[in-house]
C-alpha cells in the first residue's frame, strides 16, 4: 500500500508525541529497548523498524515540550 509522505509524517508525530514509552537497556541483550503498554511499545517498535531515530526524536519531544511549572535556578 502506498502512502504519501505528508501522512506518513503525520503518523509518525502522533505516534511520538502521543505515548509513554520510555527507552531503557535490556540487561540480557545489552541493548536498548522500549518499555511500557504493549500497544505503545508495538507503535514505537514500528517506528524503529522503519528506520526512525526515535532516541534523538523522544529527546527533542521532552525539550520542548509546554511544562506545566518551572523551577527557578539559584
Amino acid at each position: 500500500m502506498e502512502i504519501n509522505d505528508e501522512t506518513k509524517k503525520m503518523i509518525f508525530e502522533c505516534i511520538l508525541c502521543n505515548n509513554d514509552v520510555r527507552i531503557e537497556e535490556n540487561d540480557r541483550s545489552m541493548m536498548y529497548e522500549p518499555q511500557g503498554q504493549e500497544i505503545e511499545v508495538a507503535l514505537v517498535k514500528f517506528l524503529v523498524d522503519n528506520q526512525k531515530d526515535i532516541h534523538s526524536e523522544f529527546i527533542n519531544r521532552n525539550r520542548n515540550a509546554v511544562k506545566i511549572c518551572q523551577m527557578p535556578f539559584d
